[in-house]
């Protein structure tokens, strides 16, 4: 400002500044801030962690698209090799560099946990009570089998509304995916499981399968 004597800015008020434009933060005292409803959300795992993934992972990809499209001349891409590939310098497909970057997959786990945050749970939806409540199970028999079922949110909201379920509940994913899970009810039995693979879980019994497509 005209006037203002010159001084040296630190880096984190270089960084606030923007920020506060932004409305992430709010300047509540000269070079005092505070936090705002938008960084109080970004401080919850589930959505910080997504927007971490959707950063690092999504959006360089998809800028990496116009230069990805001009060196294959703009062709519909023919196999594995795609933009993605081309951006991170690798041959694996997403799952399995994920696999292998514990980070990045934790990060896609906590977007995966996020989307739930505003979501109807499906139980509200479909008659699961007719349907699980009545089930006449051998002992030890599965009730349910969540395949693809990240870190078992829908299991264990499912347990939570209804307490008196009988049946095991099955949680299946990649072993990182489970490894990953910080918490969870003990009496939901971990599979791990690669669903390109034959079930290993044999017997008449509902899925869940909806949410774990290999898109």
């Amino acid at each position: 400002m005209l006037g203002e004597p010159l001084r040296k800015l630190t880096s984190e008020v270089r960084i606030m500044r923007p920020l506060t434009c932004l409305q992430i933060f709010a300047e509540v005292g000269f070079e005092t801030y505070t936090s705002t409803p938008i960084s109080q959300l970004l401080a919850v795992p589930a959505v910080g962690g997504g927007f971490k993934f959707m950063f690092d992972e999504a959006a360089t990809a998809v800028v990496h698209m116009p230069q990805f499209l001009t060196q294959t001349g703009f062709k519909n891409p023919e196999g594995p090799m795609g933009c993605f590939q081309s951006a991170f310098k690798t041959e694996l497909q997403l799952f399995p560099w994920l696999m292998r970057h514990p980070e990045q997959m934790s990060n896609f786990n906590d977007l995966m946990a996020g989307q739930r945050l505003s979501r109807i749970e499906w139980f509200d939806v479909a008659p699961a009570e007719s349907i699980l409540l009545n089930s006449e199970l051998e002992k030890g028999s599965a009730l349910l089998v969540d395949i693809g079922g990240n870190r078992g949110n829908d299991l264990e909201a499912l347990k939570k509304r209804y307490p008196k379920l009988t049946g095991q509940l099955v949680l299946q994913d990649l072993p990182p995916v489970l490894g990953d899970i910080k918490e969870l009810d003990t009496e939901i039995v971990r599979v791990p499981h690669d669903f390109f693979t034959p079930q290993p879980v044999i017997g008449k019994f509902p899925t869940n399968s909806c949410g774990a497509r290999g898109d």
